[in-house]
């Protein structure tokens, strides 16, 4: 309880202080021809960082509320500036609506569309927590010295056709991602060294998916959507050279689209 309290009172001190400091960027920022750029990539870092600790059930209602919370934001800019009285602007947003309201419709016009959509939202879910929890699933252990990838491999192909394809992937995730923390960022040859030589070839696709899913996830932390084009690019470079230094020739693909 001890510790509790502490932490929660670090955390409201830090909070009163990353106010100060975002007006302080406001009010005098590094750029003035973009002088909520600081601000606006600082509250995007923290909002990440909230999201991670988010449950399944709290990050959907999370997607709702900031779905709505933007949606209303635009609407209210879009009054005060007088754009949502152009004709135009009511118009598109009429045939919004209306395009949604035909799909809604859609979706509910028969027993089998509203089968079709929940079996695909299932499947959706079914996808996320298999790779998500793969670790889990198939007992992963924390230390990539201990990962014997042929015998992962083996069990979660015995999870049965389909299941296996988001297991393999999030084994390659976790895979991928263990060794980046223990090389800090500096890996080679993850899927081309000896320990992944004896993979079967069905799982190198869905492997190298994972390593590309882990890799850009780690450099996506490191900028945002109000970052200086330099550093996206960086980013980008970066995610590309780690890519082609740690795949199978012919499966750089996979890793890419993750």
């Amino acid at each position: 309880m001890r510790e509790l309290t502490k932490s929660t009172l670090s955390y409201t001190w830090a909070m009163s202080l990353f106010g100060v400091q975002q007006a302080s960027n406001l009010l005098a920022p590094r750029d003035w021809r973009q002088p909520a750029r600081e601000a606006n990539s600082a509250f995007f870092a923290v909002k990440q960082a909230a999201e991670n600790q988010f449950g399944d059930l709290i990050f959907g209602a999370f997607l709702i509320g900031d779905e709505v919370g933007r949606g209303l934001t635009n609407l209210f800019f879009d009054a005060l500036t007088l754009r949502a009285f152009d004709p135009r602007y009511a118009s598109r947003l009429t045939s919004e609506v209306a395009a949604q309201s035909q799909d809604t419709l859609r979706t509910f016009s028969s027993a089998d569309n509203v089968r079709i959509a929940w079996q695909e939202l299932k499947n959706s879910y079914e996808v996320f927590n298999l790779v998500k929890r793969v670790s889990a699933l198939l007992h992963i252990p924390s230390d990539e010295r201990e990962f014997d990838l042929l015998r992962l491999v083996e069990e979660a192909y015995a999870l049965g056709a389909y299941p296996d394809l988001w297991a393999v992937e999030g084994l390659g995730h976790d895979y991928a991602a263990a060794l980046w923390q223990k090389g800090g960022g500096q890996t080679r040859g993850i899927l081309t060294d000896e320990r992944a030589s004896r993979l079967p070839a069905k799982s190198l696709t869905m492997m190298h998916a994972g390593l590309g899913l882990a890799f850009a996830q780690q450099l996506m932390n490191t900028v945002t959507p109000y970052s200086p084009a330099d550093e996206i690019r960086r980013m980008l470079g970066d995610f590309v050279s780690l890519v082609d230094e740690n795949s199978r020739r012919g499966y750089e693909g996979a890793a890419y689209e993750w």
